[in-house]
């Protein structure tokens, strides 16, 4: 399904995927300080999904355990534009973010257009983009279990009965000796399927997260996780980029 709300992505907005920040994995904090300190120059940042190892909005320990980034996020958030797309480890996010664009996996692929000067500088034309973490285009089972997982009522529930967070525990360190590494032996005939299930938008570029791979195929890009590689997508350049923490 598309949708008609349509983004406009600026020319040097920058693109992060699975992150999965944790207790562990905190360089993604140091990024975020970069583009306030404006080492990293963008008006743009989206995020494409499980930026954090695990956030609900229903769930308590998760959110105390997340607080200084999810403060990080939305004070920059006040310096320039941010779009969070909603990944298989980050939703219900709409109390936690506070002028964040969120994207929930119901409203994605997002449809986005950008602007594209060509060799004539009279000539623009607007390009067609669709953004997604990933996790689309599932089988009805997963679609099934996504549902249950994003109940409200269900987090909810869970919340109140995980009184010395000896559940949110077991989730948290299982989460942290997950292994995030899976490269596949054949990526493009990987993006050739996905590019199939994108075949009714006739999009001039496709971005996903999700699979952790940071290569492209023709018009299809599945960016590397942020949790492995330390890297980001830069629109302006359509490369990916390796992070150098400062701090």
């Amino acid at each position: 399904m598309f949708h008609n709300n349509i983004v406009t992505i600026q020319a040097n907005a920058i693109l992060v995927s699975d992150a999965h920040y944790n207790p562990l994995r905190q360089d993604f904090l140091s990024f975020l300080n970069a583009i306030l300190r404006t080492e990293i120059q963008t008006s743009q940042l989206i995020l494409m999904g499980d930026i954090f190892d695990f956030l609900a909005g229903e769930i308590t320990y998760f959110k105390k355990q997340n607080q200084e980034i999810i403060d990080k996020i939305n004070h920059l958030a006040n310096k320039i534009e941010i779009i969070y797309l909603e990944g298989n480890h980050d939703y219900n996010l709409e109390n936690i973010f506070s002028n964040v664009k969120i994207i929930t996996r119901k409203s994605q692929p997002l449809q986005c257009e950008f602007w594209d000067n060509t060799k004539y500088q009279s000539e623009i034309k607007t390009r067609k983009v669709m953004l997604a973490h990933g996790d689309i285009y599932t089988p009805k089972s997963y679609d099934l279990y996504t549902s249950i997982i994003r109940n409200s009522t269900l987090l909810k529930v869970l919340n109140f009965i995980d009184i010395t967070n000896w559940l949110t525990k077991r989730i948290d360190f299982w989460l942290r000796e997950k292994n995030l590494v899976h490269e596949f032996t054949d990526f493009e005939k990987f993006a050739i399927k996905r590019l199939y299930k994108y075949k009714y938008a006739k999009a001039d570029l496709i971005i996903e997260g999700h699979f952790h791979q940071g290569k492209s195929y023709k018009t299809y890009t599945n960016l590397p996780a942020f949790g492995i590689e330390n890297q980001y997508f830069s629109f302006l350049d359509k490369k990916i980029i390796k992070f150098q923490s400062k701090n």
